[in-house]
């Protein structure tokens, strides 16, 4: 408190160093002064970024309502033979990137990160509006326009993870481009998500992380919006629960590989190294 009185920081760094006080309280297990830092830290950002809730689950009640009642099937256009393309998916904080880093540990694995290519795309096509009238050349084009992010990893890699989180908003888009890609959907514990994401300082594209209620809210509409995209497409989202992960790695890290069609390798189990 001190420190802010006496020198000149900016409201971003100050509340960079309330979220990194606060982890550091929290991994003291100081959890009650822990808490007033993220509370300060997320009230600096909620000011810093611009944050609309209203028009962000309007969004995603749009797409759920555009795809509920029309009921979209998966695209019927070749794979891609020099790369098949894995989306590791779901709320921010939910294991995503852990999930990248184990099946990255594979040979013929190029973990990617949060490419942002296929908003882009979606954006584009205006997505979801177009969805059911888009031209074969249409799709063809947004097809190569994401694949060109992509190309300069799978000249050495046969696979190559997209681990943006919030593509869980474009997977009928997905599936519709790419047929035959791997959509994993990581979900944790609602309670241990909402709080994860309160206690770490987003940008602008997760502002809903900014308030414990708003990111609530947005957690609501994210598992509704899953529950249609699982009811349309049921065997074609890999549902991994990052408690079912931790308490038995090599049972669901077998399964992860068969879902994807990658070959045993042992190395997928010490990802640490």
């Amino acid at each position: 408190k001190s420190i802010s009185r006496n020198l000149d920081i900016s409201p971003l760094d100050r509340a960079s160093i309330a979220f990194a006080l606060g982890l550091a309280l929290d991994f003291s297990q100081e959890f009650d002064e822990a808490f007033e830092h993220f509370k300060s830290a997320n009230l600096l950002m909620r000011n810093i970024v611009n944050y609309n809730e209203e028009a962000e689950l309007r969004k995603i009640d749009h797409i759920i309502s555009y795809f509920k009642d029309k009921r979209p099937t998966k695209g019927t256009y070749p794979d891609v033979d020099e790369v098949t393309l894995i989306f590791v998916l779901g709320m921010p904080r939910s294991g995503t990137s852990l999930v990248e880093q184990i099946l990255a540990s594979h040979p013929s694995v190029y973990g990617a990160g949060e490419l942002g290519a296929l908003g882009i795309v979606a954006s584009e096509l205006n997505y979801p509006e177009s969805f059911f009238d888009l031209p074969n050349n249409y799709i063809l084009s947004a097809r190569e326009k994401y694949l060109d992010y992509v190309k300069k990893y799978s000249k050495e890699y046969q696979y190559v993870i997209d681990k943006e989180p919030r593509n869980f908003l474009l997977i009928g888009l997905i599936l519709q481009l790419f047929p035959n890609a791997k959509i994993i959907h990581c979900k944790r514990n609602p309670l241990d998500t909402c709080l994860s994401c309160y206690m770490q300082q987003f940008n602008t594209g997760v502002g809903f992380s900014f308030s414990l209620e708003e990111t609530a809210r947005y957690y609501k509409k994210y598992t509704e919006l899953m529950t249609v995209w699982n009811s349309i497409y049921p065997k074609n989202i890999f549902q991994l629960h990052y408690e079912e992960l931790i308490d038995d790695a090599q049972k669901k890290v077998r399964q992860l590989a068969a879902y994807c069609d990658l070959s045993w390798e042992e190395a997928m189990l010490e990802y640490y190294k």
